[in-house]
């Protein structure tokens, strides 16, 4: 696939050499998009975006399916998250040197998410993002 050049406003090619990534920056919740950029082994790297409220935790952890077919490997994990009923959000993972960790993983087909120091249920809003590539 080729990318599409860096062009001035007449459509003109400024330097053939600086790609544009036409997709590198955009999220979207309903459909995973292909970044137009590439990891380390050529291969194309996709993002997807998983919002979700009120998540029941069990024993501090609750995990999500992604539903990504032929998962290879993992960019990118991060996001953020609301605690109720503050205004405050936390970016995601959240480490800390006072065992009030979140923390993010993912899996072939599921993403987990694990807290250590919030009630079960207190984390309401979340916004993960998940950059990877496909086999």
């Amino acid at each position: 696939m080729a990318l599409n050049v860096l062009k001035n406003k007449a459509g003109e090619i400024l330097n053939p050499r600086i790609p544009r990534y036409e997709n590198s920056g955009k999220f979207s919740i309903s459909e995973e998009i292909k970044t137009g950029q590439k990891w380390v082994d050529d291969k194309d790297i996709y993002r997807k975006v998983f919002t979700f409220k009120n998540p029941q935790f069990s024993n501090n952890k609750y995990y999500i399916n992604h539903n990504i077919s032929d998962f290879d490997v993992p960019i990118k994990l991060y996001g953020f998250c609301k605690p109720a009923p503050t205004t405050f959000w936390f970016p995601l993972p959240y480490p800390t040197t006072s065992d009030v960790d979140i923390m993010l993983y993912i899996s072939s087909t599921q993403i987990g998410i694990e807290q250590k120091a919030y009630a079960n249920n207190i984390l309401e809003t979340f916004y993960i993002v998940a950059e990877y590539t496909k086999k």
